[in-house]
């Protein structure tokens, strides 16, 4: 599974998602921008989703009404993956990112 397979609503969730971890150490570097440009570029949203998902490269999203546990077990391999490229993306992997994964992986463990 990629992430053309996800559903519209999946895709939307998996841009606030990547875009928490490039947040996660306080702001978005260089090369988490790239990244985030080049998965917004490909996920081909509607117009609403695009733009608020474009806001998230200037302000970090809201992720307290975000779900972990609530993203399907076949997707999450998607976005475990698109989170480590972006968290990764600046050269290192931040403290705060490695919280913010091994929160994620808790779930996907035990989904």
């Amino acid at each position: 599974m990629n992430a053309d397979d996800l559903t519209e609503a999946e895709r939307i969730e998996l841009m606030r998602f990547m875009c928490s971890f490039a947040w996660a150490d306080g702001e978005v570097q260089a090369g988490e921008r790239v990244v985030l440009e080049r998965v917004l570029n490909s996920l081909n949203l509607n117009p609403d989703d695009r733009a608020k998902a474009e806001t998230w490269l200037s302000e970090a999203p809201d992720m307290t009404a975000f779900d972990f546990a609530a993203i399907p077990a076949k997707t999450r391999g998607v976005f475990v993956d698109h989170a480590f490229e972006v968290a990764s993306a600046d050269g290192g992997l931040a403290v705060e990112e490695m919280r913010h994964l091994k929160m994620f992986m808790s779930f996907t463990e035990s989904g």
